[in-house]
């Protein structure tokens, strides 16, 4: 991109590691021991790839508004944001092929999981004022450890993304 603190992303073992790790697991929810860093998920039955995921979260720039730092009402653009947060200087993604997913009650999926380091989506600044935690997350959003979260779902071949 052409943002002036963006310092781009380069590809990490140790995220790849920790993500592939927690993907195996099965589990659709956010890892608890992935430590300081951002984390997007991603299932779907049937084959898919990790870039199909990635365009996904991108297409969520549709539904930011730089302006004001935040979705459109009702709608995720989280995923999006992390992807392209200024100070994010490592992603490392997995996945697994889950009989089984956890949570979610779905079969034969494909999970793929992306750490993000360091964090973004940090409340108070914008991806490339500050307030108290979680003031500002968008609707449809719960604060948990002081960051936005939001579960989401829409039926395009079963997708989900977390």
């Amino acid at each position: 991109g052409n943002d002036a603190s963006g310092q781009g992303e380069k590809w990490d073992y140790k995220l790849e590691r920790v993500s592939k790790g927690y993907a195996a697991r099965c589990i659709w929810d956010h890892n608890p021991k992935r430590g300081k860093s951002g984390e997007n998920l991603f299932v779907s039955t049937g084959t898919i790839h990790a870039e199909t995921a990635v365009i996904f979260w991108y297409n969520e720039i549709s539904d930011y508004t730089f302006d004001t730092n935040s979705c459109v009402p009702g709608k995720m653009c989280g995923h999006y944001t992390q992807m392209v947060w200024a100070n994010t200087t490592k992603v490392g993604c997995g996945n697994h092929f889950c009989p089984q997913l956890k949570n979610i009650k779905m079969k034969q999926a494909n999970f793929i999981v992306c750490n993000y380091s360091p964090v973004g989506n940090l409340k108070g600044s914008g991806p490339y004022k500050q307030g108290p935690s979680c003031s500002e997350c968008p609707s449809g959003y719960t604060c948990e450890n002081k960051l936005c979260k939001n579960w989401h779902a829409f039926p395009i071949k079963k997708i989900i993304r977390l």
